[in-house]
Protein backbone atom coordinates (compact mmCIF):
# COMPACT_ATOMS: atom_id res chain seq x y z
CA UNK A 1 0.00 0.00 0.00
CA UNK A 2 1.32 3.49 -1.07
CA UNK A 3 1.68 5.98 2.32
CA UNK A 4 0.55 9.65 1.12
CA UNK A 5 2.71 12.69 2.50
CA UNK A 6 2.54 16.01 2.15
CA UNK A 7 5.04 18.50 2.44
CA UNK A 8 4.67 21.84 3.78
CA UNK A 9 5.40 23.44 0.92
CA UNK A 10 2.65 21.54 -0.99
CA UNK A 11 4.31 18.86 -2.84
CA UNK A 12 2.65 15.85 -2.83
CA UNK A 13 4.80 12.62 -2.01
CA UNK A 14 3.97 8.96 -2.33
CA UNK A 15 6.03 6.41 -0.34
CA UNK A 16 5.80 2.19 -0.18
CA UNK A 17 4.46 0.95 3.06
CA UNK A 18 7.71 -0.82 3.68
CA UNK A 19 9.57 2.50 3.78
CA UNK A 20 7.26 3.89 6.62
CA UNK A 21 9.44 5.38 9.51
CA UNK A 22 12.22 6.31 7.13
CA UNK A 23 13.46 9.73 6.26
CA UNK A 24 13.45 10.82 2.45
CA UNK A 25 13.63 14.85 0.97
CA UNK A 26 11.32 16.40 -0.44
CA UNK A 27 12.24 17.15 -4.26
CA UNK A 28 10.74 20.83 -4.39
CA UNK A 29 11.76 22.58 -0.90
CA UNK A 30 14.59 19.53 -0.06
CA UNK A 31 12.82 19.39 3.81
CA UNK A 32 13.47 16.26 5.57
CA UNK A 33 10.15 13.93 5.97
CA UNK A 34 9.46 10.99 8.19
CA UNK A 35 7.21 8.56 6.05
CA UNK A 36 4.29 7.86 8.41
CA UNK A 37 3.03 4.19 9.45
CA UNK A 38 0.60 2.36 7.45
CA UNK A 39 -2.81 3.40 8.64
CA UNK A 40 -4.94 0.56 9.89
CA UNK A 41 -8.74 0.43 10.01
CA UNK A 42 -10.46 0.81 14.18
CA UNK A 43 -13.17 -1.27 15.06
CA UNK A 44 -16.56 -0.38 16.94
CA UNK A 45 -14.65 -0.50 19.82
CA UNK A 46 -11.58 1.20 19.26
CA UNK A 47 -13.93 4.39 18.05
CA UNK A 48 -14.01 7.28 20.58
CA UNK A 49 -15.46 10.70 20.44
CA UNK A 50 -12.57 13.17 19.27
CA UNK A 51 -13.52 16.96 19.91
CA UNK A 52 -13.07 18.79 16.75
CA UNK A 53 -9.49 20.73 15.63
CA UNK A 54 -9.47 24.29 15.58
CA UNK A 55 -8.36 25.44 12.15
CA UNK A 56 -5.63 27.97 13.90
CA UNK A 57 -3.81 24.97 15.40
CA UNK A 58 -0.20 25.03 14.07
CA UNK A 59 1.32 21.77 13.10
CA UNK A 60 5.01 21.08 12.51
CA UNK A 61 6.13 19.09 9.71
CA UNK A 62 9.73 18.86 8.95
CA UNK A 63 11.54 22.08 9.80
CA UNK A 64 8.68 24.49 9.37
CA UNK A 65 5.14 26.18 10.52
CA UNK A 66 2.38 26.37 8.92
CA UNK A 67 -1.61 26.20 9.17
CA UNK A 68 -3.72 23.17 8.42
CA UNK A 69 -6.77 24.68 7.58
CA UNK A 70 -5.48 25.60 3.71
CA UNK A 71 -3.75 21.97 3.78
CA UNK A 72 -6.18 20.07 1.25
CA UNK A 73 -6.36 23.39 -1.25
CA UNK A 74 -2.63 23.24 -1.34
CA UNK A 75 -2.74 19.56 -2.08
CA UNK A 76 -5.52 19.95 -4.75
CA UNK A 77 -3.18 22.62 -5.99
CA UNK A 78 -0.21 21.22 -6.22
CA UNK A 79 -1.69 17.78 -7.54
CA UNK A 80 -2.76 19.86 -10.77
CA UNK A 81 0.13 22.22 -10.62
CA UNK A 82 2.06 19.17 -10.93
CA UNK A 83 -0.36 17.73 -13.74
CA UNK A 84 0.40 20.46 -15.48
CA UNK A 85 4.08 20.98 -15.06
CA UNK A 86 3.93 17.15 -16.73
CA UNK A 87 1.26 17.84 -19.59
CA UNK A 88 3.19 18.35 -22.83
CA UNK A 89 3.37 21.81 -23.81
CA UNK A 90 4.49 21.43 -27.63
CA UNK A 91 2.83 18.12 -28.99
CA UNK A 92 -0.66 17.78 -27.84
CA UNK A 93 -1.12 15.10 -30.54
CA UNK A 94 -2.88 14.94 -33.72
CA UNK A 95 -6.29 15.44 -31.91
CA UNK A 96 -5.81 19.11 -31.24
CA UNK A 97 -6.19 21.44 -34.08
CA UNK A 98 -3.90 24.88 -33.91
CA UNK A 99 -6.33 26.91 -32.95
CA UNK A 100 -7.26 24.50 -29.73
CA UNK A 101 -3.63 24.00 -29.09
CA UNK A 102 -2.56 27.15 -28.71
CA UNK A 103 -6.07 28.25 -26.05
CA UNK A 104 -4.55 24.62 -24.49
CA UNK A 105 -1.22 26.59 -24.26
CA UNK A 106 -3.16 29.58 -22.93
CA UNK A 107 -5.17 27.65 -20.33
CA UNK A 108 -2.03 25.56 -19.05
CA UNK A 109 0.26 28.79 -19.33
CA UNK A 110 -2.75 30.78 -17.23
CA UNK A 111 -3.04 27.60 -14.33
CA UNK A 112 0.33 27.37 -13.93
CA UNK A 113 0.72 31.14 -12.84
CA UNK A 114 -2.56 31.17 -10.53
CA UNK A 115 -1.21 27.82 -9.22
CA UNK A 116 1.63 28.89 -8.54
CA UNK A 117 0.23 32.13 -6.51
CA UNK A 118 -1.84 29.73 -4.66
CA UNK A 119 1.20 27.22 -3.49
CA UNK A 120 3.37 30.75 -2.77
CA UNK A 121 6.04 29.34 -4.77
CA UNK A 122 8.91 31.55 -6.31
CA UNK A 123 8.24 33.38 -9.60
CA UNK A 124 11.45 30.69 -10.79
CA UNK A 125 12.41 27.78 -9.29
CA UNK A 126 15.81 26.97 -8.12
CA UNK A 127 18.51 26.06 -10.96
CA UNK A 128 19.03 22.50 -11.77
CA UNK A 129 22.16 22.96 -13.84
CA UNK A 130 24.74 25.45 -15.28
CA UNK A 131 22.54 26.14 -18.19
CA UNK A 132 19.71 27.67 -15.83
CA UNK A 133 22.25 29.26 -13.82
CA UNK A 134 23.11 31.12 -17.18
CA UNK A 135 19.47 33.42 -17.03
CA UNK A 136 20.53 34.50 -13.39
CA UNK A 137 22.60 37.30 -14.65
CA UNK A 138 19.57 38.46 -16.80
CA UNK A 139 17.77 38.51 -14.05
CA UNK A 140 20.54 40.27 -12.28
CA UNK A 141 20.99 42.93 -15.09
CA UNK A 142 19.29 45.56 -13.66
CA UNK A 143 21.59 45.78 -10.91
CA UNK A 144 24.69 44.72 -12.79
CA UNK A 145 24.34 47.86 -15.17
CA UNK A 146 23.48 49.64 -11.91
CA UNK A 147 27.04 49.11 -10.58
CA UNK A 148 28.56 48.96 -14.20
CA UNK A 149 27.78 52.71 -14.58
CA UNK A 150 28.80 53.72 -11.24
CA UNK A 151 32.09 52.21 -12.25
CA UNK A 152 32.42 53.36 -15.00
CA UNK A 153 32.01 57.15 -14.28
CA UNK A 154 34.15 56.79 -11.42
CA UNK A 155 37.27 55.06 -13.66
CA UNK A 156 36.88 57.63 -16.52
CA UNK A 157 36.70 61.23 -13.90
CA UNK A 158 40.09 59.38 -12.28
CA UNK A 159 41.44 58.51 -15.45
CA UNK A 160 40.74 62.64 -17.23
CA UNK A 161 41.58 64.14 -13.98
CA UNK A 162 45.22 62.49 -13.28
CA UNK A 163 47.12 65.07 -15.59
CA UNK A 164 45.54 68.04 -12.89
CA UNK A 165 47.50 69.04 -9.66
CA UNK A 166 44.37 68.39 -7.54
CA UNK A 167 45.82 65.33 -5.51
CA UNK A 168 43.11 65.87 -3.29
CA UNK A 169 40.75 65.19 -5.79
CA UNK A 170 42.27 62.25 -7.33
CA UNK A 171 42.76 60.49 -3.80
CA UNK A 172 38.63 61.24 -3.03
CA UNK A 173 37.84 59.39 -6.68
CA UNK A 174 40.08 56.36 -5.93
CA UNK A 175 38.86 55.93 -2.65
CA UNK A 176 35.17 56.03 -4.18
CA UNK A 177 36.31 53.40 -6.78
CA UNK A 178 37.93 51.12 -4.36
CA UNK A 179 34.63 51.35 -2.34
CA UNK A 180 32.60 51.03 -5.20
CA UNK A 181 34.62 47.51 -5.81
CA UNK A 182 33.90 46.46 -2.17
CA UNK A 183 30.24 46.84 -2.61
CA UNK A 184 30.52 44.91 -5.50
CA UNK A 185 32.31 41.95 -4.07
CA UNK A 186 29.20 42.30 -1.67
CA UNK A 187 26.76 41.75 -4.49
CA UNK A 188 28.71 39.03 -6.17
CA UNK A 189 28.97 37.54 -2.33
CA UNK A 190 25.31 37.95 -2.09
CA UNK A 191 24.55 35.82 -5.60
CA UNK A 192 27.16 32.98 -4.15
CA UNK A 193 25.44 32.61 -0.58
CA UNK A 194 22.20 33.02 -2.27
CA UNK A 195 23.20 29.72 -4.08
CA UNK A 196 24.44 28.07 -1.04
CA UNK A 197 21.35 28.95 1.38
CA UNK A 198 18.96 27.20 -2.13
CA UNK A 199 17.46 30.32 -2.82
CA UNK A 200 15.47 31.16 -5.30
CA UNK A 201 12.59 33.84 -6.97
CA UNK A 202 14.41 36.98 -6.62
CA UNK A 203 17.84 38.21 -6.67
CA UNK A 204 19.45 39.45 -3.42
CA UNK A 205 21.72 41.97 -2.86
CA UNK A 206 23.31 43.75 0.00
CA UNK A 207 21.38 46.84 -0.18
CA UNK A 208 22.28 49.44 2.65
CA UNK A 209 22.77 46.45 5.19
CA UNK A 210 26.00 47.82 6.55
CA UNK A 211 26.19 44.51 8.80
CA UNK A 212 26.72 42.74 5.99
CA UNK A 213 28.55 45.10 3.85
CA UNK A 214 31.45 45.38 7.10
CA UNK A 215 31.81 41.76 7.11
CA UNK A 216 32.35 41.56 3.37
CA UNK A 217 34.58 43.67 3.18
CA UNK A 218 36.69 42.19 6.62
CA UNK A 219 36.29 38.88 4.52
CA UNK A 220 38.01 40.37 1.40
CA UNK A 221 41.03 42.44 2.96
CA UNK A 222 41.44 39.37 5.50
CA UNK A 223 41.52 37.01 3.07
CA UNK A 224 43.86 39.20 0.83
CA UNK A 225 46.22 39.61 3.28
CA UNK A 226 46.50 35.50 3.65
CA UNK A 227 48.00 34.55 0.63
CA UNK A 228 47.02 36.42 -3.11
CA UNK A 229 48.86 39.88 -1.86
CA UNK A 230 51.76 37.60 -2.36
CA UNK A 231 51.38 36.83 -6.27
CA UNK A 232 49.89 40.28 -6.70
CA UNK A 233 52.78 42.45 -4.91
CA UNK A 234 54.92 40.20 -7.63
CA UNK A 235 53.25 41.36 -10.25
CA UNK A 236 52.82 44.84 -9.42
CA UNK A 237 56.87 45.00 -8.99
CA UNK A 238 57.50 43.23 -11.73
CA UNK A 239 55.23 45.44 -13.94
CA UNK A 240 56.89 48.36 -12.60
CA UNK A 241 60.55 47.49 -13.52
CA UNK A 242 59.87 45.87 -16.39
CA UNK A 243 59.82 49.10 -19.13
CA UNK A 244 58.21 48.17 -22.51
CA UNK A 245 56.12 44.98 -22.26
CA UNK A 246 56.78 41.60 -24.52
CA UNK A 247 54.80 38.75 -25.06
CA UNK A 248 56.63 37.27 -22.54
CA UNK A 249 56.06 39.65 -19.91
CA UNK A 250 52.66 39.96 -20.55
CA UNK A 251 51.90 35.87 -20.26
CA UNK A 252 54.10 36.07 -16.37
CA UNK A 253 51.40 38.95 -15.80
CA UNK A 254 49.07 37.28 -16.69
CA UNK A 255 49.99 33.96 -14.87
CA UNK A 256 50.20 35.87 -12.12
CA UNK A 257 47.01 37.97 -11.77
CA UNK A 258 45.31 34.82 -12.65
CA UNK A 259 46.90 33.07 -9.56
CA UNK A 260 46.07 35.67 -7.39
CA UNK A 261 42.34 35.80 -8.33
CA UNK A 262 41.97 32.24 -8.54
CA UNK A 263 42.99 31.80 -5.21
CA UNK A 264 41.11 34.40 -3.43
CA UNK A 265 38.24 33.07 -5.14
CA UNK A 266 38.90 29.91 -3.59
CA UNK A 267 39.16 31.34 -0.30
CA UNK A 268 36.33 32.94 -0.14
CA UNK A 269 34.11 29.29 -1.41
CA UNK A 270 36.16 27.71 1.44
CA UNK A 271 35.45 30.30 4.04
CA UNK A 272 31.75 30.39 3.19
CA UNK A 273 30.99 26.80 3.09
CA UNK A 274 33.16 25.69 6.12
CA UNK A 275 34.54 27.95 8.24
CA UNK A 276 36.60 31.36 8.23
CA UNK A 277 39.84 29.62 9.12
CA UNK A 278 39.31 26.90 6.68
CA UNK A 279 40.05 29.16 4.13
CA UNK A 280 44.13 27.70 4.04
CA UNK A 281 45.27 25.81 0.94
CA UNK A 282 44.82 22.79 3.76
CA UNK A 283 40.74 24.10 3.28
CA UNK A 284 40.80 24.83 -0.04
CA UNK A 285 42.26 20.95 -1.00
CA UNK A 286 39.29 19.72 1.90
CA UNK A 287 36.47 21.90 -0.09
CA UNK A 288 37.64 20.55 -3.30
CA UNK A 289 38.01 16.86 -2.36
CA UNK A 290 34.43 17.18 -0.46
CA UNK A 291 32.16 18.56 -3.30
CA UNK A 292 34.20 17.98 -6.36
CA UNK A 293 36.01 19.85 -8.48
CA UNK A 294 33.62 22.45 -9.59
CA UNK A 295 34.98 25.33 -7.38
CA UNK A 296 38.41 24.52 -8.73
CA UNK A 297 37.14 24.84 -12.31
CA UNK A 298 34.89 28.14 -12.01
CA UNK A 299 37.84 30.23 -9.79
CA UNK A 300 40.04 29.08 -12.71
CA UNK A 301 37.30 30.90 -15.15
CA UNK A 302 36.47 33.62 -13.28
CA UNK A 303 40.20 34.27 -12.37
CA UNK A 304 40.83 34.13 -16.21
CA UNK A 305 37.81 36.37 -17.17
CA UNK A 306 38.48 39.28 -14.81
CA UNK A 307 42.29 39.76 -15.87
CA UNK A 308 41.27 39.92 -19.35
CA UNK A 309 38.72 41.90 -18.39
CA UNK A 310 41.32 43.77 -16.74
CA UNK A 311 43.15 44.12 -19.85
CA UNK A 312 39.95 45.16 -21.81
CA UNK A 313 39.29 48.04 -18.83
CA UNK A 314 42.91 49.58 -19.63
CA UNK A 315 42.39 49.64 -23.72
CA UNK A 316 38.92 51.58 -22.70
CA UNK A 317 41.02 54.10 -20.50
CA UNK A 318 43.84 54.76 -23.42
CA UNK A 319 40.94 55.03 -25.62
CA UNK A 320 39.04 57.68 -23.53
CA UNK A 321 42.02 60.06 -23.92
CA UNK A 322 40.99 60.41 -27.62
CA UNK A 323 37.26 59.61 -27.61
CA UNK A 324 35.24 59.88 -23.88
CA UNK A 325 32.27 58.79 -25.42
CA UNK A 326 33.46 56.05 -27.05
CA UNK A 327 35.88 55.04 -24.36
CA UNK A 328 33.45 55.23 -21.57
CA UNK A 329 30.77 53.57 -23.58
CA UNK A 330 33.35 50.42 -24.05
CA UNK A 331 34.30 50.76 -20.00
CA UNK A 332 30.91 50.16 -19.13
CA UNK A 333 30.39 46.95 -21.16
CA UNK A 334 33.47 45.67 -19.55
CA UNK A 335 31.72 46.00 -16.61
CA UNK A 336 28.52 44.86 -17.33
CA UNK A 337 30.35 42.14 -18.78
CA UNK A 338 32.66 40.84 -16.29
CA UNK A 339 29.77 41.36 -13.60
CA UNK A 340 27.51 38.68 -15.48
CA UNK A 341 30.37 36.20 -15.94
CA UNK A 342 31.13 36.69 -11.73
CA UNK A 343 27.46 36.21 -11.34
CA UNK A 344 26.81 33.05 -13.26
CA UNK A 345 30.11 31.48 -11.86
CA UNK A 346 29.26 32.43 -8.36
CA UNK A 347 25.21 30.84 -8.29
CA UNK A 348 26.69 27.97 -10.52
CA UNK A 349 28.71 26.91 -7.20
CA UNK A 350 26.53 27.79 -4.78
CA UNK A 351 23.41 25.87 -5.91
CA UNK A 352 25.62 22.99 -6.68
CA UNK A 353 27.04 22.85 -3.19
CA UNK A 354 23.65 23.31 -2.21
CA UNK A 355 22.14 20.49 -4.23
CA UNK A 356 24.69 18.06 -3.36
CA UNK A 357 24.77 18.82 0.30
CA UNK A 358 21.14 18.37 -0.22
CA UNK A 359 20.92 14.80 -1.34
CA UNK A 360 23.48 13.83 1.65
CA UNK A 361 21.13 15.10 4.05
CA UNK A 362 23.15 18.38 4.87
CA UNK A 363 20.70 20.71 3.39
CA UNK A 364 20.42 22.69 7.03
CA UNK A 365 24.02 23.44 7.82
CA UNK A 366 24.89 26.61 8.91
CA UNK A 367 26.30 29.11 6.63
CA UNK A 368 27.07 32.98 7.09
CA UNK A 369 23.70 34.77 7.63
CA UNK A 370 22.84 36.60 4.96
Amino acid sequence: MALHIVCACGQTLWADERFAGHEMHCPLCARTLVVPPARTVPSEADLIAVPPVPTSTVVEVGKDWFDPAPLAERTMAASVYQLAEAFPKDDFGDLYSPDKKKNLERILHRARKELAGILQLPPWPLENGWRECMLYPFRAMGLSMLLAFVGASAASIIALVTAQPEIATWVVLAGFLFAHSLYVFACLRSAWLSGLHGEAGFVRWPGSDVRFLAQSSGLAAALFLAGPIVPALTAFLFWLHAGDLHWIDRLILLELGVLSVGYFILEVFAADAAKLRQATPAGVLRLIKTVGHLPLTAALAGSVGLVLHAWAGLASLRILHEDPGAGWALLFCTWVSVLSWNYFLCRWVGVYIYRRRARAGRAGEQYPRL
